[in-house]
């Protein structure tokens, strides 16, 4: 949600159909990639950025407010022009490996 212009710096991230009150990690990466872990795939290579942790609602919704100003390291190349990927590492059930992944997005950065 929000926008993906970097002058507007109002980018919101979510993900939704999580496990109820689970924790977990939003990630931006400059790159992708395909690595099996826990119960899914890390889709995410290149330059990462671990964001700070989330919780869950009772519904299974998380999100978090992306500050462009703050990555490290001073923007991370997080430019107008550039493209960056987005997933959500969550806690999940044992059945499912103990930790499991959303799908991830691309953004388009303006």
């Amino acid at each position: 949600l929000g926008s993906t212009r970097v002058n507007e710096n109002d980018l919101e991230l979510h993900a939704r159909f999580l496990p109820p009150n689970a924790a977990g990690l939003f990630f931006l990466s400059s790159g992708v990639g395909s690595q099996p872990l826990g119960g899914g795939i890390l889709c995410l290579g290149g330059t990462v950025i671990r964001l700070p942790v989330v919780v869950a609602s009772a519904e299974g919704q998380a999100s978090y407010s992306v500050d462009l100003t703050t990555l490290p390291p001073a923007g991370a190349g997080i430019v107008s022009g550039s493209t960056w990927y987005t997933q959500l590492a969550h806690r999940d059930t044992p059945a499912f490996g103990f930790f499991n992944y959303t799908n991830a997005s691309s953004l388009m950065f303006e």
